[in-house]
């Protein structure tokens, strides 16, 4: 077994402590604003499970705008550490994460957001911006 990601989400806001979780407004699929270009703060936030006698794996996020799905706006790698507190069990380490950050907004559409797993992607999130009614 290699590390597997057991799962991700966008959130409002998110936090990791001691192997868990603190989340603000998880898995939302539309963001709305009132004009453009504005920006909006998003957490991708997770967990990753692993055999305990393997290296930790490196993580990367990428987020797209609509206008430009070949260059990522986000592009952010890191190895994802054993922290205090991470759960073990069965053999296995489970490590949360969480990227906070702005997403520059320029027009309405799909935000995609892209999460690797020692190169290999293994998860897609999209939300969708709309102009606020």
């Amino acid at each position: 077994m290699t590390a597997e990601l057991d799962y991700a989400f966008l959130a409002e806001y998110a936090k990791s402590d001691r192997g868990t979780l603190t989340v603000v407004g998880a898995s939302f699929t539309e963001a709305q604003v009132s004009s453009y270009p504005g920006v909006v703060d998003i957490a991708v936030a997770g967990r990753v499970r692993r055999p305990e006698e393997t290296e930790p794996p490196t993580l990367r996020i990428e987020i797209y705008a609509p206008s430009d799905q070949e260059a990522p706006q986000i592009n952010f790698d890191f190895n994802l550490e054993d922290e205090m507190g991470a759960v073990r069990y069965d053999g296995k380490v489970a490590s949360v994460f969480v990227f906070r950050g702005p997403v520059l907004i320029e027009s309405a559409g799909l935000y995609v957001c892209n999460i690797f797993l020692d190169g290999v992607k293994v998860r897609r999130l999209a939300f969708e911006v709309v102009e606020s009614q």
